[in-house]
């Protein structure tokens, strides 16, 4: 599983880098994750969290993740993130939700986005 760890790894470096900058918006997309870092629900500004293949930017415009190894699953962690009390937008594109059912939507606040884009 090197390509996990090397995920976890670039992962870590991202969730850093962002808890410095404070952009409010984080890709782990691709990284083949098969769970959330811990770190990353120490970020309570974050508006936007891509766990996909891509999303959708403020303009409206599709971006596609930066990672290339592969799909993370994660889904038994997404409910997690509601931790995380300013994340409005969720991108989770070709995350396996089947998992899931609709217990998760029932998770979320009013007002998050969650981009789901199946192909």
């Amino acid at each position: 599983m090197a390509g996990a760890s090397e995920g976890e790894r670039i992962a870590r470096e991202r969730i850093a880098r962002e808890a410095e900058a404070r952009t409010g918006f984080l890709d782990l997309g691709k990284l083949g994750l098969t769970e959330l870092p811990e770190a990353l629900f120490a970020l309570e500004h974050l508006r936007g969290l891509n766990l996909g293949w891509g999303w959708r930017d403020g303009s409206g415009e599709l971006r596609q993740a930066e990672g290339q190894l592969g799909e993370n699953q994660v889904a038994s962690s997404l409910a997690r993130l509601a931790a995380l009390p300013a994340l409005r937008d969720l991108g989770l594109s070709r995350v396996d939700l089947d998992t899931l059912g609709t217990r998760f939507l029932e998770v979320w606040r009013g007002g998050l986005g969650v981009a789901v884009l199946r192909q």
